[in-house]
């Protein structure tokens, strides 16, 4: 299917509301953005052009696209075209000759309804079941439905009805039998007609009503509405176009008769069905099986012009279907049927599906058990939360979205809220180590100060899961070239290859450091020469946070982890919180500054580098 919904992504702000209406699991991708932002896209191959996504979204991200640019310059430019226009057309305007004026006015050649295509499509159900015991069969009216079981539900495909939908229909005969040779567009409140396969051979243009009405009101001016027309006859010797009247469902159980059983359901929550319906024992299923996925039926469609809500619509709908019934009467509907079968062959209007093997969607049970472990679920209190806020309507469809790659653990509110806790819990552990490093510099004295930043850099890689800290001082080589120097590192046994390093050693280090940014770095990334001063053996990832001291560079701190799990930047303000209160404690308590660049062999600790 044509891609007809796209998703205006700077608009989704990610509420899954989307999600929550799609009648297809995996045809919303959810995902996190460059800036971190949740949005949701629609995967094409999947999506069935249902539209049920356009009637929730409450920021207008998602849209549609029909024929309407290109088909208004082609009627501009002088095309030979005529329409083919829903009789919903009756509900969705009272104006509605106004509209086929106005088409005419455009240079639309012709305007057809497709009550006769409606018409062919009952009598072709007819006689497809006469005589026959086809079990129970789902109508194929709605090409949203055909879709959804082409490409979602193959195994529904036999019990589909072999009768084309009414545009094709109507189409077929208009091209084959009435020797319309121009080009047809449909203009319908559906958005899906062209996605039908079957009805590409006929149908060139799709127009919604919508948009038909959205460039009639920019066109014309007031004034210019006043102009009526009605639908132009099909010239194959029918009295007219409009006779049948009602929905498919209730022409067929007054031509069956009130034994004839059809079950109707509305909307993509009709789906459900389903499941059920390939279930069940075939002695309880009805004859037809009538699913339309528009909430509200075809009237109803994406498409449809909005201002008309669905009380008008049926209103207006139930007005016209009264002036039909009081014009005709048995005798004429069974001499219409009598006329189609003599003019029409049934085997013209069946059609052949297509199953699509390549976005069925298998899951092997340990993949989604995977999945359930990335949303911290191991219980089966804890799967069958199914609270419906991830835009999943179980826990179960949310695992397999996780596993399919179309949906995030994080989106899990049951999740979420433990993270939340989780980081709440961290957040306390962090300020409890920044406080208990602060009362070590503080209960520090002269004596044993080196003690206590022995014990806050044990302290920081404890609860850090930090393998070796090092503090390195800002100081200047023989050439006066800026660097830094090794001032104190834990373990105390930790030797790096070197105790000092210039901007010549390691280039960039020194001016990203000395500009206030923090490096962060995988052993992986670093060079050769990188690898040779850091003694990698023991290092995954590294760390290098800048220490300010009354405005200036003081040093740095490096922190490193024997695993390659990144450092947080809330780990980062720790280091950065920390340092500072050993740093700040150790410039009051020495005096440090006043005699760089050396270090004086006071409070019992080795503060030159090591040989």
């Amino acid at each position: 299917m044509p891609a007809i919904i796209s998703t205006d992504l700077p608009l989704c702000i990610g509420c899954y509301k989307c999600v929550r209406v799609c009648p297809v699991t995996t045809a919303n991708v959810t995902y996190i953005d460059g800036e971190d932002n949740t949005k949701v896209r629609i995967d094409q191959t999947r999506c069935v052009s249902c539209g049920a996504c356009l009637e929730v979204c409450p920021r207008g991200a998602r849209h549609y696209q029909d024929d309407s640019s290109l088909l208004f310059k082609r009627l501009a430019a002088g095309d030979a075209i005529s329409a083919i226009v829903s009789p919903t057309i009756k509900g969705n305007s009272r104006d509605f000759k106004s509209f086929i004026h106005l088409l005419k006015t455009l240079g639309m050649r012709n305007v057809f309804s497709l009550s006769l295509g409606l018409e062919i499509y009952v009598w072709a159900t007819l006689r497809h079941l006469e005589g026959r015991d086809h079990g129970s069969m789902i109508a194929s009216y709605c090409p949203v439905l055909v879709s959804f079981c082409e490409n979602h539900r193959p195994e529904l495909i036999p019990r589909l009805s072999p009768i084309m939908t009414p545009a094709s229909i109507l189409s077929m005969v208009l091209k084959r039998q009435a020797g319309v040779a121009d080009d047809l567009v449909i203009i319908s409140p559906c958005l899906a007609e062209l996605g039908d396969h079957a009805s590409r051979e006929n149908l060139k243009y799709c127009l919604s009503f919508s948009r038909l009405r959205e460039h009639m009101v920019k066109t014309f001016r007031s004034d210019e509405w006043a102009g009526e027309a009605d639908f132009d006859p099909i010239p194959i010797n029918l009295e007219t176009t409009n006779s049948f009247s009602g929905t498919f469902i209730e022409n067929m159980q007054y031509f069956k008769g009130p034994d004839f059983r059809c079950d109707r359901f509305h909307g993509t929550e009709g789906l459900k069905i389903l499941d059920e319906y390939s279930a069940s024992d075939p002695a309880r299923l009805p004859r037809i099986l009538d699913l339309a996925l528009c909430e509200g039926g075809c009237p109803m469609g994406p498409g449809r012009i909005h201002e008309v809500g669905h009380m008008g619509v049926n209103a207006h709908l139930h007005e016209e279907r009264r002036k039909i019934l009081r014009e005709r009467d048995r005798g004429e509907f069974d001499k219409r049927l009598r006329f189609f079968d003599e003019t029409l062959d049934l085997e013209d209007f069946l059609r052949d599906y297509h199953a699509s093997a390549v976005i069925q969607d298998f899951l092997p049970e340990d993949r989604v058990n995977d999945a359930f472990l990335s949303l911290n679920k191991t219980t089966s209190a804890q799967k069958t939360i199914d609270c419906y806020a991830c835009g999943a309507k179980s826990c179960l469809e949310m695992a397999r979205m996780v596993a399919l790659g179309v949906n995030l653990p994080t989106n899990c509110v049951t999740l979420s809220k433990e993270l939340i806790a989780q980081a709440g819990k961290k957040m306390s552990d962090y300020l409890q180590l920044v406080r208990l490093i602060g009362e070590y510099m503080l209960a520090s004295g002269l004596s044993d100060i080196g003690s206590s930043i022995e014990h806050s850099l044990m302290a920081l890689c404890s609860s850090l899961d930090i393998s070796r800290a090092s503090i390195w001082r800002n100081s200047y080589n023989a050439s006066e070239i800026p660097g830094c120097t090794l001032f104190l590192s834990f373990p105390a046994r930790l030797q790096f290859h070197e105790s000092s390093f210039t901007s010549e050693q390691l280039p960039g280090w020194m001016e990203a450091l000395t500009d206030g940014e923090v490096i962060v770095k995988s052993f992986a990334e670093l060079n050769a020469r990188e690898r040779l001063f850091f003694s990698g053996r023991d290092l995954g990832v590294l760390a290098m946070v800048p220490i300010m001291a009354q405005g200036e560079f003081w040093g740095m701190v490096m922190i490193a982890r024997r695993h390659d799990h990144p450092f947080t930047r809330e780990e980062i303000s720790v280091i950065e919180s920390s340092s500072f209160l050993i740093i700040s404690s150790l410039i009051s308590s020495t005096s440090l500054e006043a005699d760089s660049p050396g270090f004086p062999p006071i409070l019992g600790l080795n503060l030159e580098p090591p040989a």
